[in-house]
């Protein structure tokens, strides 16, 4: 396998910021950074806008609001999406419907998946033959997190994870156990970034000055979400 791997999926769009980035890990050096604070280091390398003409997409957390989002821009921006991705538990509908603002559409059946569908893990499985370079990207709920990660390990599938709200060890564990690679950020907004990479090198360049603060952040658009 090559020691570095290349996410040409490279438009994550979030819903409060559009932030178009593509990344180059290796698995090592992400797994040391992707737990402290994401910042734009040596290890992390920017791309233009690349499409993979081999690269499919499938959005796991319909009919949410972030995978609704990342599904309607990566529809616009000519992506290929799976005509299928993975819900929680008895939702609405089991089919979902992107309209992109380009006039494009796409219908995708809705399966349940890790933890409260069985066959999840053999689905995918198929999915991963028809799709052999796909990219997964979940955006779902924190209590489907852990088994959704051991199902992507499972079947080595590469993805991206935002949703928030987890116990960050026990993903790393879960993580830890397979080959594939994963970007794993519950905040992918450029500021928010930049922010954190900025409080990064303060803390490290005036070590002490901070000492025995403590600051608190809400993420109200998760606290929506789970709502």
């Amino acid at each position: 396998r090559k020691s570095k791997m290349q996410f040409y999926f490279c438009k994550v769009w979030v819903l409060f910021s559009y932030l178009c980035c593509s990344y180059k890990y290796r698995r090592t050096g992400f797994l040391r950074d992707r737990y402290t604070i994401p910042s734009l280091q040596s290890r992390t390398v920017l791309y233009n806008s690349v499409i993979d003409d081999d690269l499919t997409i499938m959005i796991n957390g319909l009919p949410g609001l972030m995978a609704a989002e990342t599904a309607k821009v990566c529809l616009e921006r000519g992506y290929k999406l799976i005509p299928m991705g993975f819900t929680g538990k008895d939702p609405p509908e089991y089919t979902y419907t992107v309209i992109g603002s380009n006039g494009k559409s796409q219908q995708l059946q809705l399966i349940e998946g890790p933890g409260v569908n069985n066959d999840a893990s053999a689905i995918l499985s198929s999915i991963k033959n028809s799709y052999p370079n796909c990219i997964l990207i979940d955006y779902t709920h924190p209590s489907a997190v852990l088994s959704n990660i051991a199902c992507y390990v499972e079947n080595n599938c590469d993805f991206v994870m935002g949703t928030t709200g987890v116990d960050a060890p026990a993903m790393k564990k879960e993580f830890e156990s397979g080959s594939n690679y994963a970007v794993i950020a519950p905040n992918m907004a450029k500021q928010i970034v930049a922010l954190q990479y900025a409080l990064d090198q303060m803390s490290n360049r005036f070590p002490n000055s901070y000492k025995n603060y403590k600051l608190k952040v809400i993420d109200s658009s998760c606290l929506q979400t789970i709502k």
